[in-house]
């Protein structure tokens, strides 16, 4: 069954509308299970390309990140979790938690994301440019595409360089890796 190109960016625009503008946790959960089922589903029937990072590494790393950043630098709420002895601020349950819904969110944003790159081939979306912006297009497309097979390029010449003994302190180390890759 084939979805039209318009229809899969409608559905993006609805998934990032309302995860931008809501911040409930229930409503959240509600579309990552939502997002989970149509990436299984799409999984099922559509070969995924290669994605640079995993859902889940992101996942982790984000969700980290926003709830300490948060955590720290906001210092609103009444739950004192603990005090910070050296800046004398204080930890907040509210803060860390509301760190951790906006990490949430872009997790969803990131999903979504990935399933219309899987779900839409980049010829799909160059169809739906005008004619005037098709040359640009496609050098997008081409530059997009070629992404994934410079990275498994650069691992391989990587693992070749180690094999034969190279060991990267520097930046000038970089220049064995780099010129067989351009």
């Amino acid at each position: 069954m084939k979805i039209h190109p318009i229809a899969w960016l409608i559905w993006l625009m609805t998934v990032l509308i309302t995860v931008s503008i809501t911040r409930n946790p229930i409503y959240l959960l509600l579309i990552l299970l939502w997002l989970i089922i149509v990436k299984s589903t799409l999984t099922k029937h559509c070969e995924a390309p290669p994605i640079l990072i995993s859902t889940w590494q992101f996942a982790s790393i984000v969700l980290v990140t926003t709830t300490l950043f948060n955590a720290l630098t906001v210092h609103v709420g009444q739950t004192v979790l603990f005090k910070l002895p050296l800046f004398g601020s204080a930890i907040t349950l509210e803060a860390t938690f509301y760190g951790l819904l906006n990490g949430l969110t872009l997790t969803l944003m990131f999903i979504a994301f990935t399933i219309i790159n899987q779900a839409l081939p980049a010829r799909a979306l160059i169809r739906l440019i005008p004619r005037a912006f098709y040359p640009v297009a496609v050098v997008i497309a081409i530059a997009l595409t070629f992404v994934p097979a410079t990275r498994r390029h650069f691992e391989q010449i990587r693992e070749a360089q180690a094999v034969r003994g190279h060991q990267w302190r520097g930046i000038r180390d970089w220049l064995p890796l780099l010129i067989p890759l351009l």
